[in-house]
């Protein structure tokens, strides 16, 4: 692959498999590496001998020498690109993958998309060339930036919402984004993972009401930043059991051996909803 771009490359052979694939895939799975930060072996050698940095003596006279390791190969780099370093790459990417399924006589039956992205505009690209029929799940991470640091806040993914295959999907964890619309609209979702800026009671009544009339729903996890109205919790839920590093709410289901148990993490901001057995619990636990 020498003096080709390896984008290019790559989709010379898996593109023929993509634009050709008639089974259902079990799961894709694209992984873009956190802050541009690799090995040594990763960097072009001939590459790196050719490039001359500039340096100063004593901050009196400058001079060029050639990169020394790998860091200033990395430090280089960011400075010239200013952002993103792999931004260019990405972009070019995700943009061969969705012009390729896009090319397909029918979507592309995948049944687990699991990406982790730098921006939202990637997912939605890909995602509205699969069959939504058979996707099953949808696994989204954020891969850190720089300048995530800088802006101190997590952005938002609420045009997950509008894809066609929102209303299909039974699996759906989002990392490092967030969502602002209510989260009722996530509730058809079996197995959710989401993460919003203010959770209120009234959102973990609603999720424990959904749970409890839907008993095959799997689990909910809510991450959030601050809870509204959080002094009012005990009185609404009742008596809480503690378990280590955990407070825990167990509900029981009628007529079934099945209990909701609401969890809260002590060192976490985070609401947790999963199904559990009687025997399970401890033979002291409070039980609504």
């Amino acid at each position: 692959m020498k003096n080709q771009d390896f984008v290019e490359a790559f989709f010379n052979d898996f593109g023929f498999i993509l634009r050709n694939q008639s089974k259902l895939l079990k799961t894709i799975a694209i992984e873009e590496s956190s802050y541009n930060w690799y090995l040594q072996d990763s960097y072009d050698r001939d590459l790196m001998n050719r490039i001359k940095i500039t340096y100063s003596i004593h901050g009196c006279c400058t001079c060029t020498r050639p990169l020394r390791n790998f860091i200033e190969a990395h430090e280089h780099l960011e400075k010239i690109n200013k952002t993103y370093t792999l931004q260019q790459t990405a972009d070019k990417f995700y943009g061969r993958f969705a012009d390729i399924l896009r090319s397909r006589k029918s979507p592309i039956s995948i049944q687990i998309l699991d990406v982790r992205i730098m921006r939202l505009s990637y997912l939605l690209n890909v995602a509205q060339h699969i069959d939504r029929e058979q996707l099953r799940g949808i696994v989204i991470r954020k891969t850190p930036e720089y300048s995530d640091r800088e802006k101190g806040k997590q952005p938002t993914l609420n045009e997950i919402v509008e894809l066609d295959v929102f209303d299909y999907i039974q699996v759906l964890s989002i990392r490092g984004f967030k969502v602002t619309v209510p989260l009722e609209t996530f509730l058809h979702i079996p197995d959710l993972r989401v993460a919003i800026s203010t959770l209120t009671i009234e959102d973990v009544l609603l999720i424990k009401k959904n749970m409890m009339t839907s008993p095959t729903v799997k689990s909910r996890s809510v991450y959030y930043d601050r809870m509204k109205d959080s002094d009012t919790l005990y009185n609404t839920l009742g008596h809480a059991n503690s378990d280590h590093n955990k407070i825990s709410w167990y509900f029981k289901l009628p007529g079934l051996d099945q209990i909701l148990q609401i969890s809260r993490e002590y060192h976490e901001t985070c609401f947790s909803f999963t199904w559990t057995k009687t025997s399970c619990i401890y033979n002291d636990a409070v039980v609504h």
